[in-house]
């Protein structure tokens, strides 16, 4: 260091040291004035309430967007579908009788294939199903001998001129035929067959009812 005079210091350190006295005694108190200070700059509660909320709300809906998606609820079993109830001819015909409906008659043969293709097909058709519940449905083994009801199958393959199976028969209450339809038909041939005929049931004139023994 430089000494200007004898006994004292140079200009350098008799400013460093009175001014850094100043600046600790300063420090201390500019430390003591700004604690106040920042805690009246505080933000009062309902400002830091109003700045939460949201962000709790923000991460409250991001986590509900990672958490992994509830496994879906199984599945109703399908309905149970829709089946054609056949009768004999004797109950099908009371039942027409008792409820004004037409008799749809299917002359079948055990050894009929066409008749199983139709079975297998045509009558397992959701839409086929649904109108034929507008008739009364029969089916009859036109070979057969053994009377049912009092009526046998051969006697009423004769009396409704059945030469091959399949062949069907739209009837109305009182045996009276209104369409015949012989040969394997698809869905879409039934359907239009039977929606003509049974328009034309509706028409169908009154004759003499069939007899019980079929002649």
């Amino acid at each position: 260091m430089e000494l200007d005079a004898p006994g004292r210091l140079g200009r350098g350190e008799n400013r460093l040291r009175p001014g850094g006295a100043r600046q600790q005694d300063e420090g201390k108190n500019v430390h003591a004035k700004r604690l106040p200070r920042l805690v009246a700059l505080a933000p009062p509660p309902y400002i830091l309430a109003a700045v939460l909320l949201p962000l709790s709300v923000s991460v409250f809906f991001l986590m509900q967007a990672a958490a992994p998606a509830a496994a879906p609820a199984p599945a109703a079993p399908p309905a149970a579908a829709a089946t054609i109830e056949w009768k004999d001819f004797g109950p099908g015909l009371a039942a027409a009788k008792k409820d004004g409906k037409p008799v749809l008659v299917q002359f079948f043969a055990p050894w009929c294939g066409y008749c199983k293709r139709m079975e297998a097909t045509t009558f397992k058709n959701a839409a086929v199903i649904a109108d034929l519940q507008k008739a009364v449905t029969v089916r009859v083994d036109g070979e057969e001998a053994k009377p049912r009801d009092g009526y046998t199958g051969a006697d009423l393959a004769d009396k409704y001129r059945v030469h091959v199976f399949p062949t069907h028969v739209l009837i109305d209450g009182q045996g009276r035929v209104v369409a015949t339809a012989p040969g394997f038909m698809n869905p879409e041939t039934f359907l239009s067959w039977f929606k003509l005929s049974l328009a034309k049931a509706y028409q169908q004139t009154a004759l003499p009812p069939l007899s019980p023994s079929g002649s």
